[in-house]
């Protein structure tokens, strides 16, 4: 098959030193790639990469449905303005599926979350030991009108998060179609929150589905890291 047909693109940098090995980069390596096939591509997997341009994934991969990063970083710097969500439209007009998890100790800054959350077709979220993730960035994607589309949100271990911001989400997006929201080791969504929001959403009659797992590893993001 033809390397400017390909449909899916996965690489990531390994855990375990090898002598001599040939380091990967992003610009030396996998930009050069997907200047050649980005434009066929639907799913585009990134792990344990530096220095990644995101500007340079919108510009050679304007098709992405998945975009599924894990403990990336990137050229947040020069990519600044890129960034500003009220000044520019949403750039991965495609996007469904977005995955970012942040294991390591260099975490997703707020501005980069909040532009990958303007996508405007997406339709599952799922975010991994995500700190950015908080109750002031769910608000503001509510107030950018964003997340129009979204049907499922999956949380593990994103700690920034409370009951509050879920609610205030919840009771200004009732024009979101959501129908799961699923909380994995989330340090400030206990069981005492878990009902607040099961009553909260049996008061509205939601057609909204709530689980909660407080102590093991979530096998939504099992499945999702396999794909």
């Amino acid at each position: 098959m033809s390397l400017k047909k390909l449909r899916k693109f996965e690489i990531f940098k390994s855990r375990f030193w090898v002598p001599n090995k040939t380091k990967v980069t992003f610009d030396g390596g996998v930009a050069p790639l997907l200047k050649v096939f980005g434009k066929s591509l639907e799913t585009l997997v990134l792990k344990g990469l530096d220095l990644v341009r995101i500007s340079t994934i919108i510009e050679f991969c304007p098709n992405l449905i998945v975009l599924h990063f894990n403990d990336v970083t990137g050229y947040l710097e020069n990519e600044k303005n890129l960034f500003q969500v009220e000044k520019n439209p949403p750039v991965f007009q495609e996007l469904k599926l977005l995955i970012c998890i942040s294991t390591g100790i260099l975490k997703m800054p707020v501005d980069v979350l909040l532009f990958l959350l303007s996508s405007p077709k997406l339709e599952h979220i799922a975010l991994f030991s995500v700190y950015a993730f908080s109750d002031e960035v769910l608000m503001e994607t509510v107030k950018c009108r964003q997340l129009k589309n979204l049907r499922q949100l999956d949380l593990s271990q994103c700690n920034s998060l409370t009951k509050h911001g879920i609610k205030k989400f919840l009771r200004k997006s009732r024009y979101v179609p959501l129908e799961i929201i699923s909380f994995y080791c989330c340090k400030n969504i206990g069981h005492q929150s878990y009902s607040d929001l099961l009553s909260l959403n049996a008061r509205k009659n939601w057609n909204l589905k709530i689980t909660l797992n407080t102590h093991y590893f979530s096998p939504v993001f099992g499945r999702l890291m396999a794909i």
